[in-house]
C-alpha cells in the first residue's frame, strides 16, 4: 500500500476557519429544493426495492444524514448506505436500493457508521462466524472511495473483533479494535487510514499495538485529543479478570504522546468498572469517559459512572478516582448514550428499571464533575409517559441541550423525540410525553424500533429507525427534527406584520396536517393567555389579525394545536408594535444563526423595497422582495432550506433610495 504523510493543520484565524467552511459547503450538493419531511418520516430504504434492519445514522456535514444499514437479498446479509439531503430528499446520484459496502458472501454484521466530514461516510462490520472486520469509504456522491476496495478494507489478518472508529478531520479515519491473537487474551490495535485507504505515515499494514500486556484486553473506544491524535481507553485484565480501565494517547502519527507508558495508563483502578459505553472529548485536551457497573454479580444492581480524564491520563480535578456515580442506590440502570455537550461537558442517557415501569434519564455534567445549571442530581426525565422507557439516545442540539430518541414499550414498541434544554428543562413547545415517530391516528398500526440519532450540525437532529408498517418486514424511515420546535415538519411563523393598530400574523404547516388551532399572545414577565381558535386552509396557511394591542407595547405569539392527550406549540415570535413608522432594520435573530435566522425591519409605506444577503465581497446570496408587504413592522425567514454556506454576511435593506445595512453571521 502507499503510504502519505498528513499532518495536523495548525490554526489559521477565524478568517481562514470561515473561508474553509464556505468552500466546503458551497462543494455540497444543494438543498434549496422543497422539504420532503413529512408525517411518519421519509422512507430511505423501504420495500419492494429496498428493505432493511438496524439502521445507524451519522451527520453529513450539510444538515443531512448518511444511513446505513444491513438486509438480507440473496440469503446472505450485506451492508448498504443511503444518504439524506437537509430536506429529506434522497441524494441525487445514490442508487436506489443504497450503495453496497459489501456484498460478499456469508453474512456482515454492522457495527459503527461514522462522518467523513465532506458528505460521505466510514462504515464498519465484521464478516460471520469469521469476526473478520472491515472498514469502507463511501463518498457523499454515493461512490466507494478511490483506492478503497470494493468489499471493504481488511483492518488485520485473524479475528479482529469490535472496531471503533473516529474521523481525523482530513478525510481519514482512526480506527481501533481488539484481537484474540495475543497469548492470554485479546490485545488492542489500531489504525490511521487516509482518504485513499492507505496507512498515514507511520502507522502501517495491520496497523499498530496498542496494548498487548497480558490477560485480556477490550471494550475499546476512542476518542479525539484535540491536537489531531486520539485518546483510547479499555478494560483491562492484566491483574484482574477485566477489572481496571486504562488508556493510551496515541499521536497522528502513530507514535506514543509524551508521557504515556507501552501498554497505555491505569486510570481506574480494581473492582469498580464495567463495560464502557463512551468516551467522548473535553474541548481541552482530554476525554470524558462512561461505563457502567455491577457491585453485586449476585443481583441486579447496575449503576452508572463517568470520569474525566486530561491529556496526561491523569484525573482531572473534582472527580472521584473511581469515577462520579451517577445513580446512587440500588437499581439496574443501563447506560445507552454519550456524548459532547458541544460546551466543554458531556451529557449522558441512561434508564432505570429499579421499580417499573423504566424511567428513561439524561444528565449534564460539568467539566469539574458538578451537574450543570438546573439540572438535578439524579438527571433530568426524558418522558412522563407510562410504560418503559428504553434506550435514551442523545445528539447535542449545539446550546448545551440535547435531543433525545427512545422507545415507549406497553402496547408494543413506539419510538419518540424529546428535547431538553441546555438546563435540563423540556425545551419550549416540546411536550411532556415527547413527539411520538408516527401520527397518532396511526400509532398502533406500526412499531418503531433500533433508534438511531445524529445532530444535524443546524441545531437540530434526524432519527432513523426500524419499521414494520408493511407488516413483519422491517424497513427504514427518517425523520428530522428543527431545533425551534417539536415537530418533525414545523408549523413556523412565515410573517409578521406590526402596525401602530393590528399585528398580522401568518403561519405555514407544509405537512398539512394540522386543522384547528388556538393563537396565544403575552407580555413580557405575563402567562401566555388565548386570543382565538383559527384554521389552516388547504395549502397549510392561516392568518391571524390581533387588534387588541397598544402602540409601543411588546408581545410574544405562538400557535397551539392538539394530538390525541397532548398540546404541542410552535417557537413564540416577539413582535414590537410601532407608534409611528420609520424605515428601520434590526437585524438576524438569532446572530450567530444555526442555519437559518429571522430578519425583523420595518417599512413606512407600500414603496417598493428589496432584502438581500450580501457576502463579504459584495456578492448577493439570496434577495426578496418585501415592499408588497406593505408598511408596518415585518419579520420573515430566511435559509430555511439549510443551503446557506457558514460566513460573515451584509442584510441590506433597501427602499425609497435608501438602504440600511446589518451584519450577520452563519455557523455550521
Amino acid at each position: 500500500m502507499r503510504a502519505h504523510h498528513l499532518e495536523p493543520l495548525a490554526f489559521l484565524g477565524a478568517f481562514l476557519v470561515v473561508l474553509a467552511l464556505m468552500l466546503s459547503s458551497l462543494a455540497s450538493p444543494s438543498a434549496s429544493a422543497p422539504s420532503q419531511w413529512t408525517q411518519n418520516g421519509v422512507p430511505a430504504c423501504v420495500l419492494p426495492e429496498c428493505g432493511g434492519r438496524v439502521p445507524l445514522v451519522c451527520e453529513d456535514g450539510t444538515g443531512g444524514a448518511l444511513i446505513a444499514w444491513q438486509t438480507d437479498r440473496d440469503g446472505n446479509e450485506d451492508i448498504y448506505v443511503r444518504r439524506l439531503l437537509g430536506n429529506g430528499v434522497l441524494a441525487p446520484g445514490w442508487p436506489a436500493i443504497g450503495t453496497p459496502a459489501a456484498t460478499t458472501p456469508g453474512d456482515e454484521r454492522l457495527l459503527e457508521l461514522v462522518s467523513d466530514g465532506n458528505g460521505g461516510a466510514f462504515v464498519a462490520w465484521y464478516d460471520w462466524p469469521n469476526y473478520d472486520s472491515y472498514v469502507q469509504h463511501v463518498l457523499g456522491n454515493g461512490q466507494i472511495a478511490p483506492g478503497w476496495p470494493a468489499d471493504g478494507l481488511s483492518l488485520a489478518p485473524g479475528q479482529e473483533v469490535n472496531p471503533r472508529m473516529l474521523p481525523d478531520g482530513t478525510g481519514g479515519v482512526f480506527v481501533v479494535w481488539e484481537t484474540g491473537t495475543g497469548e492470554g487474551g485479546g490485545d488492542i490495535f489500531a489504525q490511521h487510514l487516509s482518504l485513499d485507504g492507505a496507512p498515514v505515515s507511520g502507522w502501517h499494514d495491520g496497523g499498530i499495538p496498542v496494548c498487548t500486556a497480558t490477560g485480556n484486553q477490550g471494550g475499546a473506544d476512542l476518542a479525539a485529543d484535540g491536537e489531531g491524535g486520539i485518546i483510547i481507553a479499555w478494560a483491562d485484565g492484566r491483574d484482574y479478570f477485566f477489572g481496571e480501565f486504562y488508556a493510551q494517547r496515541i499521536t497522528w502519527s502513530g507514535t506514543l504522546a509524551t508521557g504515556w507508558p507501552v501498554d497505555g495508563k491505569r486510570v481506574v483502578a480494581a473492582l469498580g468498572v464495567g463495560p464502557i459505553r463512551g468516551i467522548v472529548p473535553d474541548g481541552a485536551g482530554g476525554a470524558y469517559l462512561a461505563w457502567q457497573y455491577q457491585h453485586d454479580p449476585n443481583m441486579s444492581d447496575w449503576e452508572v459512572f463517568a470520569i474525566r480524564l486530561r491529556g496526561d491520563g491523569t484525573v482531572a480535578p473534582g472527580w472521584p478516582a473511581s469515577g462520579l456515580r451517577l445513580t446512587p442506590g440500588l437499581g439496574y440502570q443501563q447506560l445507552s448514550s454519550v456524548v459532547a455537550d458541544s460546551l466543554g461537558g458531556v451529557l449522558l442517557g441512561w434508564f432505570d428499571q429499579v421499580h417499573p415501569p423504566a424511567i428513561g434519564y439524561v444528565m449534564r455534567l460539568r467539566p469539574d464533575g458538578t451537574p450543570a445549571p438546573g439540572w438535578p442530581a439524579g438527571g433530568s426525565r426524558v418522558s412522563d409517559l407510562e410504560g418503559y422507557v428504553l434506550s435514551p439516545r442523545l445528539a447535542p442540539d449545539g446550546f448545551g441541550g440535547s435531543y433525545v430518541a427512545y422507545v415507549v414499550t406497553g402496547a408494543g414498541y413506539h419510538g419518540y423525540v424529546q428535547r431538553l434544554s441546555s438546563t435540563g428543562t423540556l425545551a419550549p413547545g416540546w411536550p411532556g410525553p415527547g413527539v411520538p415517530l408516527v401520527v397518532p391516528t396511526e400509532f398502533y398500526a406500526f412499531q418503531q424500533v433500533d433508534l438511531a440519532v445524529t445532530t444535524d450540525r443546524r441545531g437540530g437532529a434526524i432519527v432513523t429507525w426500524d419499521d414494520t408498517r408493511n407488516g413483519s418486514q422491517y424497513q427504514i424511515y427518517a425523520q428530522r427534527y428543527i431545533g425551534d420546535g417539536p415537530t418533525p415538519v414545523l408549523v413556523s411563523l412565515v410573517s409578521a406584520q406590526a402596525l401602530p393598530d393590528r399585528v398580522v400574523l401568518a403561519w405555514h404547516d407544509p405537512s398539512r396536517a394540522v386543522g384547528d388551532a388556538t393563537v396565544y399572545r403575552r407580555r413580557d414577565g405575563q402567562q401566555w393567555a388565548a386570543l382565538g381558535h383559527a384554521s389552516f386552509d388547504g395549502a397549510g396557511r392561516l392568518q391571524f389579525e390581533d387588534t387588541g394591542i397598544s402602540p409601543g407595547e411588546r408581545y410574544a405569539y405562538r400557535l397551539g394545536w392538539r394530538e390525541v392527550v397532548s398540546e404541542y406549540f410552535s417557537a413564540e415570535t416577539w413582535v414590537d408594535v410601532p407608534v409611528a413608522l420609520a424605515l428601520a432594520l434590526e437585524g438576524a435573530r438569532p446572530n450567530p444563526a444555526v442555519g437559518s435566522f429571522t430578519v425583523a425591519f420595518t417599512l413606512p409605506r407600500a414603496d417598493a423595497a428589496t432584502l438581500e444577503l450580501l457576502d463579504v465581497a459584495g456578492r448577493r446570496v439570496l434577495a426578496r422582495e418585501v415592499g408588497s408587504l406593505g408598511p408596518g413592522q415585518h419579520q420573515i425567514r430566511l435559509g430555511e432550506c439549510g443551503c446557506t454556506p457558514p460566513g460573515m454576511y451584509w442584510l441590506r435593506l433597501t427602499n425609497a433610495g435608501r438602504a440600511l445595512l446589518k451584519r450577520v453571521a452563519v455557523v455550521k
